[in-house]
């Protein structure tokens, strides 16, 4: 499984069950396989970290959105 450090994202919606969509700078040139863990990194919040597993993701305009779930 790849894991990926995202640092600069926005958490778009959070639903239940630790489910939300992901939108991060670092998504535009690639996209990260279903399945892959990624540790979201909030700088604002004392570098808090958040590890989540991507259930899948979906092209929106120039970028990527990942719909993800709490690990």
């Amino acid at each position: 499984m790849e894991e990926v450090i995202v640092d600069i994202f926005t958490i778009m919606a959070l639903g239940a069950g630790g489910v939300a969509a992901v939108d991060a700078d670092s998504f535009k040139e690639s996209i990260v396989p279903q399945g892959s863990i990624l540790t979201l990194v909030c700088p604002e919040d004392d570098k808090v970290e958040h590890r989540v597993k991507v259930v899948c993701a979906q092209r929106y305009k120039e970028r990527y959105i990942y719909i993800v779930q709490v690990v």
